[in-house]
């Protein structure tokens, strides 16, 4: 256990205390790795960690996060029933019960849509001076220096962003190269070869069909109108594979992405949250 974490233990639920957490109110405790047999004693155990977290020195708490938004965050909170994809956040229902009524609000709210349709743009974007090319795998350590320089850079001015080194980003994309496969990953260079964005996508392998549906898991740049070209890209690529569908997984319900999802057709499915909540002395 890392100095900067507490374990907190009650009867039947357990969680991870982060003290270095993005800030919600003042300083602020995010609530990690949660687990409760019941609603009750989920309850109890936030109420216990929300003591601790005061005592740390805490203003305000917030989860479910493992530590920041690079890691594990949000819980399930509306589905329609449609099967999970992989690299889904998953929980019982009594774990959201427990944040709803142990004194946390919902601070921020996710979706996740899925396009059966596939349909081919209206009219295709074009964008002087940048080009799209698939992800490298010769040169891994390239493509990860790509993405890690765009991610900290379009991500910046995200609600609960906070830096991170490039070796711990290195550890959590590393496990994820093997399954890579290279025409799902999309990479824009301007002029002078500089990556500008990437759009990170994988055949989902929970899918039952064959070609199994693509799940766009995260996609950014730092060039306007880039992501549409991308996205436009993937499409191609999905239609010509006679894949059943595309996820356009864990999106902001207000962010571009929202909007790019419902352009393309996108039926959300599945409603996600993270709560939070102000420590009163």
């Amino acid at each position: 256990m890392s100095a900067r974490t507490r374990q907190i233990e009650v009867a039947g639920a357990g969680c991870t205390l982060h003290i270095d957490a993005p800030r919600f109110i003042g300083r602020t405790v995010a609530i990690g790795n949660f687990s409760c047999d019941t609603e009750d004693t989920g309850i109890e155990l936030l109420e216990r960690a929300c003591s601790v977290a005061r005592d740390l020195g805490a203003i305000s708490v917030i989860g479910p996060m493992d530590g920041d938004t690079w890691h594990s965050y949000r819980f399930v909170v509306e589905s329609d029933g449609t099967k999970p994809f992989f690299l889904e956040p998953s929980n019982p229902v009594h774990f959201v019960a427990a944040f709803d009524r142990a004194g946390f609000e919902r601070i921020e709210e996710y979706a996740s849509a899925i396009d059966t349709t596939l349909a081919p743009p209206r009219r295709r974007r074009r964008l002087p001076g940048i080009r799209l090319r698939n992800w490298n795998s010769d040169d891994v350590e390239g493509e990860l220096a790509n993405i890690f320089r765009i991610s900290t850079g379009a991500f910046a001015s995200n609600r609960f962003f906070t830096p991170i080194e490039r070796q711990a980003f290195d550890r959590i994309y590393e496990p994820i190269v093997p399954l890579v496969d290279p025409e799902l990953i999309i990479l824009g260079e301007n002029d002078a070869g500089d990556a500008i964005g990437f759009l990170f996508a994988y055949s989902d392998p929970l899918d039952d069909h064959s070609p199994p549906a693509v799940v766009v898991k995260t996609y950014a740049t730092v060039v306007r109108g880039a992501g549409g070209l991308m996205l436009d890209r993937l499409y191609d690529v999905a239609r010509s594979r006679g894949c059943p569908a595309i996820i356009h997984a864990l999106f902001h319900v207000d962010n571009r992405s929202r909007w790019a999802s419902e352009h393309r057709n996108g039926r959300v499915f599945r409603r996600y949250a993270l709560w939070g909540r102000e420590l009163i002395r």
